[in-house]
């Protein structure tokens, strides 16, 4: 859904945080969050997390989990993405 897609990128500042020990910003989300900080999106009928909405975006998978290299759970920079599962660690 392009619109959703349109409505998605504008809730997202690319001049975000910067984490020590990652080579380049966060792309924070600044819509609505959870209590434990993450983003919440709704397209396609449902609620998503933000940060799962980009991976999905990027890499058009739908892993168990997508964890955040960069420990900002605001996040949605795909290159700060990955997709694992419950053994990813």
């Amino acid at each position: 859904d392009t619109e959703a897609i349109k409505r998605f990128w504008q809730k997202v500042n690319k001049k975000g945080a910067i984490q020590d020990h990652m080579p380049d910003r966060c792309w924070e989300w600044t819509g609505n969050t959870s209590k434990g900080g993450y983003g919440r999106f709704f397209a396609n009928g449902g609620e998503w997390r933000a940060h799962r909405f980009s991976y999905l975006l990027a890499t058009g998978d739908e892993p168990e989990q997508v964890l955040h290299k960069c420990h900002n759970p605001k996040c949605v920079r795909p290159s700060h993405l990955q997709g694992g599962d419950q053994g990813t660690t």
